[in-house]
């Protein structure tokens, strides 16, 4: 039996004896003197016959009250107390039988036992809530555990990742810088290859002056040799006709002795004839001297024919020169315009591929600066990347600090979670 079990007997045992002498007394005292007075008999043996009679009687009535009121409220208090103790000691199994006489606590032991369901649907979440957070005590453990080397982790990949950022941004401001300076070099030679453009366009219009003064001169070379040609028949022409006169003078010199001769002939036979052959002789002397005009003059013209014939074999041969002179013009001429057919046809794809050129290099320029802008964004953008990563690297500085107050948080919840445990062990639930 428990110390309370003892108390509640003491108490119920004073509670006795306190209420039989104190029902006691007061009967004898009240009922003795009310006895007394109805028996008219007030001297001390009346007195002390009403007295003992009237305490007799209290205590019957004080012990039937007594013992009626411990039937109702001390041993069913007491039965309540013992089954309280043993659910203050974890025992939930224990409550009060319901077919248990409880005089006037019958309604307290309905809610004793309902407070007993009560306590053990209750301590039955307990248990289960302390296995629970042990349990998720360990996998918060693990979990932050885990949280922890993974920012460590992370941690270490975003100072990686900030320092390649840096040296992106350092290599992008690098690289810009040639870009700028590519571009600028583009630019250059993009200029320079107009410029060429330019002098390859005027240089293919010269080459195609040059074709056609070529097809100009060729073709007055040939209207030349057309000419010289015609120069050559004519003089060959004239040096036959030459002849002919030469001949023809030849005849008439001939026939100028001849007439001379005759006249000499005339004027001697007429001066033989005297006076009648006189008229004869003037005619023979006229013809004579006729004939001798006619043969100074036929000298004279053979003199001159002779002149042109010497004129026309030094013509003949200046023609002839100047003939081997305009061939060899001519194949000067046919020779420049082959080269400047080829010329040509070498310029106009070299100045096509100038202006290609030219035309390339304005892209790259184009496409050097777009990229020397494109490397300035991607510059801007590392180095924003950078500080992110900064941001970050301290957020999960911040963020490592808090898992690891965390952590010490779920040790303690841990702690207690055990406590809760060994605590939870001792309640005894019924099967």
């Amino acid at each position: 039996m428990s110390n309370d079990n003892k108390e509640i007997k003491k108490i119920a045992l004073n509670y006795t004896l306190k209420t039989m002498a104190f029902s006691s007394i007061t009967a004898g005292i009240i009922l003795g003197l009310l006895l007394a007075y109805l028996a008219d008999c007030f001297n001390l043996r009346g007195l002390m016959i009403s007295f003992f009679s009237a305490w007799s009687a209290g205590m019957v009535v004080a012990w039937i009250s007594t013992n009626n009121n411990a039937r109702k409220f001390i041993y069913p208090t007491w039965s309540l107390v013992e089954q309280a103790n043993l659910i203050a000691r974890g025992d939930l199994t224990a409550e009060v039988p319901p077919n248990q006489p409880m005089g006037q606590l019958a309604l307290m032991r309905d809610v004793f036992n309902h407070m007993v369901l009560e306590l053990r649907f209750i301590g039955s979440q307990i248990k289960e809530a302390g296995f629970q957070i042990n349990h998720s005590s360990e996998e918060a453990v693990e979990i932050a555990d885990n949280t922890s080397k993974s920012i460590h982790t992370m941690n270490g990949l975003i100072d990686q990742i900030a320092r390649g950022a840096n040296e992106q941004a350092v290599n992008m401001q690098v690289t810009s810088r040639s870009a700028a300076f590519m571009a600028d070099l583009a630019q250059e030679v993009a200029q320079k290859f107009s410029v060429v453009a330019t002098h390859a366009g005027e240089t293919e219009a010269v080459v195609a002056d040059g074709l056609n003064n070529t097809s100009f001169q060729s073709q007055k070379v040939t209207e030349s040799m057309t000419s010289i040609t015609r120069v050559s028949e004519s003089i060959k022409e004239l040096e036959e006709k030459s002849a002919m006169i030469g001949q023809i003078v030849n005849v008439i010199t001939d026939i100028a002795s001849q007439t001379n001769l005759l006249a000499l002939n005339a004027a001697i036979e007429a001066a033989r004839a005297g006076e009648q052959g006189r008229g004869f002789a003037v005619v023979a002397e006229e013809v004579r001297k006729l004939a001798e005009e006619t043969s100074t003059t036929a000298q004279s013209i053979y003199g001159l024919i002779g002149d042109i014939q010497n004129s026309t074999v030094q013509v003949v041969e200046d023609v002839a020169s100047a003939r081997e002179v305009l061939e060899s013009q001519t194949g000067v001429v046919l020779n420049n315009e082959n080269l400047l057919l080829k010329l040509k046809d070498h310029i106009i794809p070299v100045n096509q591929q100038i202006h290609n050129i030219a035309a390339a290099s304005e892209e790259i320029t184009r496409s050097t600066n777009s990229i020397n802008s494109e490397m300035e964004n991607i510059a801007a953008v590392s180095q924003e990347t950078a500080a992110a990563a900064q941001e970050i690297l301290a957020s999960t500085e911040d963020q490592s600090r808090n898992i690891a107050n965390m952590m010490q948080s779920v040790n303690e919840m841990s702690l207690l979670a055990e406590k809760l445990a060994k605590q939870s062990s001792i309640i005894k639930l019924p099967n």
